[in-house]
């Protein structure tokens, strides 16, 4: 058993996952901000008030059995706004500079003198568009996922889903011997050994 702290946003809920193998049950503990006393032995993820479900984790208390747990990002009202934002910049955007090249053009479409007020209002809405449009892609990077830090691991499930993911060219990289390098005194074609380290046990994902 832990102690666990949440902290997070009102309506935040810290699950337990009862059910291990289809993980489909999950059991409301508290809400956030909130303490409890929760088995260490079971699979947790935050969810509700707003926000996206949360990957699966473990806790990882320290030696006083207490474990903190945060939750930042994931705001499903949020993301909507920056879509809408995004969408609508985009568009007044794209008035604006209608509006500015019809006053830019005036004069020689229509033998007229050019229009300020029209040029004056085409900036006017190119420049809210774009400030909209930069709000919005904020809003939509920072609430895509909710992420969770503190006392925390990933379970089982999401490291094996990690490692499964197609290797990209920069793992080849990485992985590839150097040439450059002589390792106790052996070929230079043979890779360095791997370093030793110890898991890192409060994360954030």
């Amino acid at each position: 058993m832990a102690w666990v702290h949440l902290d997070g946003p009102g309506g935040a809920r810290l699950e337990q996952d009862v059910d291990s193998v289809l993980h489909e049950d999950w059991n409301p503990v508290c809400v956030a901000p909130c303490d409890t006393w929760v088995p260490t032995s079971l699979d947790f993820r935050v969810s509700g008030g707003g926000l996206f479900p949360s990957q699966d984790f473990s806790l990882h208390p320290d030696p006083q059995q207490h474990a903190n747990v945060s939750v930042s990002g994931g705001s499903i009202p949020l993301l909507v706004i920056g879509i809408v934002a995004t969408a609508g910049g985009a568009l007044t955007t794209t008035t604006g500079l209608g509006f500015f090249l019809q006053g830019s053009m005036a004069g020689a479409t229509w033998g007229s003198v050019n229009s300020p007020s029209d040029q004056n209002t085409g900036r006017i809405l190119m420049g809210s568009g774009a400030a909209a449009v930069v709000v919005g892609l904020v809003l939509i990077l920072t609430n895509r996922h909710s992420h969770v830090s503190g006392d925390v691991a990933p379970t089982l499930s999401n490291q094996l889903h990690s490692m499964l993911e197609p290797p990209t060219f920069s793992n080849f990289r990485e992985a590839a011997p150097s040439i450059m390098h002589d390792v106790a005194g052996g070929p230079p074609w043979l890779p360095a050994p791997p370093a030793l380290s110890l898991p890192v046990l409060r994360g954030a994902f």
